[in-house]
């Protein structure tokens, strides 16, 4: 699975244990993620500039690779998500409400529902 956001990067790790790892690094440097799978996560690919020079090395490892270092200010906040989904019909599914929720800077955790997740943003508010 992928996750295509303009602003998103998807890091594929060789294994779930270095799916772990990655994730770890990650949260160490206060980078939020959203699970796609035991071997994937995305991330705001503005955000990959606060992993210092062995995280990086790190995670470059274990994900195979990462883009150039982006030219953005990692302290800026995180942008307005988007448009909000709709509530029903197309594009109403869990995946738009999670990429919404992580757009607003919310940790989707990935055993949370779409209503949840709607619970989450509308608490963000």
């Amino acid at each position: 699975m992928s996750y295509a956001r303009p602003d998103t990067t998807t890091l594929n790790a060789a294994s779930a244990d270095a799916g772990m790892v990655v994730i770890g690094v990650l949260h160490e440097a206060g980078i939020e993620t959203l699970p796609l799978g035991a071997n994937q996560v995305a991330v705001r690919t503005a955000d990959l500039a606060r992993l210092d020079k062995e995280q990086r090395a790190e995670v470059a490892k274990l994900a195979g690779g990462l883009p150039p270092e982006p030219a953005t200010d990692p302290s800026t906040p995180p942008g307005d998500g988007g448009s909000e989904p709709p509530r029903s019909g197309a594009g109403s599914g869990r995946e738009a409400w999670a990429a919404y929720a992580t757009g607003l800077g919310l940790v989707v955790d990935t055993d949370l529902s779409r209503d949840q997740i709607i619970e989450l943003v509308e608490a963000h508010r």
